[in-house]
């Protein structure tokens, strides 16, 4: 990946910022967060208002700022094996046990006999994601969204992917 940044607030740094980057790196996660699509709520009646984020680190479930051309390479390092050892993703994508949906990191779940994988995200009132991968097919859908009704009227979290009008349109047009 090119143009990662840590969270947003690396646009104005702190001490441990400075610390552990130079101005030019600092330089270059300020326009990378600068660079962000601006998020939005929208309400019950279809309002939609700009909202305004405090900045915000990253940690192991959120904040990593980037492009889109850099998750698909991302994805590409994963459908390729570039990123991880076969056998790492093969366990990451398998369950962790019958009663979980969920293998490590991943949704892991069935349609039409193909192994679908999938991770989505959420910020409220901000922003929302889905990523829906067909490891044996190839194929890989991305959606992006700068309000969190994307993902958020949906569920996603008890585990079933076709549970989003996304994901199920998807499904049904490459693997019917």
């Amino acid at each position: 990946m090119i143009s990662p940044a840590p969270g947003t607030a690396t646009a104005v740094p702190s001490l441990e910022d400075r610390s552990l980057f130079d101005d030019a790196r600092l330089a270059h996660l300020a326009s990378v967060v600068r660079k962000m699509a601006t998020p939005y709520s929208i309400d019950s009646r279809g309002r939609v208002t700009r909202t305004a984020l405090p900045p915000a680190g990253v940690d192991a479930s959120d904040g990593v700022v980037t492009t889109v051309r850099d998750l698909a390479r991302f994805d590409a390092t994963l459908r390729y094996d570039y990123l991880l050892d076969p056998s790492t993703t093969q366990r990451a994508w398998t369950r962790v046990g019958p009663s979980l949906p969920t293998g490590l990191g991943w949704f892991v779940q069935e349609y039409n006999g193909n192994a679908i994988v999938w991770q989505f995200g959420i910020v409220e009132n901000a922003y929302s994601s889905l990523i829906v991968k067909v490891p044996n097919r190839g194929l890989t859908f991305i959606l992006l969204a700068n309000s969190d009704n994307l993902s958020a009227p949906f569920a996603l979290e008890n585990g079933d992917v076709t549970a989003s009008v996304f994901a199920r349109l998807f499904l049904r047009l490459y693997l019917p």
